[in-house]
């Protein structure tokens, strides 16, 4: 499920993509459960940060902005209705290693790549959920060259004429560890579509 973080779990977008078990009510940096009376199971839910709160989330140290869905799936059965009617509730949260199980990370190519600007978004992305660096290597190239984080999950690379597909992209956690998706980006591929790799951490 994806939910919206206040500035402090956003974190101006690298917060994004990270996983987070929430259960309503403690304060511990990042686990989510639910306590409001009678309303609440106790039973955590885990959660993806996709977006930004608006700016009122703000008034508290950590907001999460999740859907009646998530809301119903905390409550005891039967009370669901009721525990969004609460509308605000206090939480316990932790940030957890996020788990797509058998699926893979995908590469989703910005619309507005061209020929001398290409940007994907990288999603699915098991463990922390966080890329602290990607590289780019075009069809025939030893060496790979590093991306630039534009927002969240983003990344762009300024190309030319000669730096042709397919694409192979290497990514670095934010743990530190390495792997690469190979010719991932095919030589045909078309801005605003999803690839998917055979690899996850």
């Amino acid at each position: 499920m994806i939910a919206a973080g206040n500035s402090n779990i956003f974190l101006n977008g690298k917060g994004c993509g990270h996983c987070f078990q929430a259960c309503w009510q403690l304060s511990h940096f990042r686990f989510i459960h639910c306590s409001q009376k009678p309303y609440c199971s106790g039973k955590p839910i885990n959660v993806t940060v996709g977006d930004k709160c608006p700016r009122a989330c703000d008034k508290v140290p950590y907001h999460f902005d999740i859907s009646g869905y998530a809301f119903g799936l905390m409550a005891h059965q039967g009370e669901d209705h009721n525990l969004r009617l609460v509308g605000q509730v206090e939480i316990e949260f932790k940030r957890v290693p996020c788990h797509y199980a058998a699926t893979k990370i995908a590469f989703k190519v910005s619309p507005k790549t061209n020929q001398s600007w290409f940007a994907t978004a990288i999603e699915y992305t098991n463990g922390d959920g966080a890329l602290s660096h990607v590289e780019i290597a075009h069809s025939g190239a030893s060496d790979f060259s590093s991306m630039d984080n534009i927002w969240g999950a983003v990344w762009k690379k300024d190309i030319n004429e000669s730096f042709k597909a397919p694409f192979s992209l290497r990514l670095t956690s934010g743990d530190g560890k390495t792997l690469v998706a190979s010719n991932v980006i095919p030589q045909n591929y078309s801005a605003g579509h999803k690839y998917s790799s055979n690899v996850n951490f």
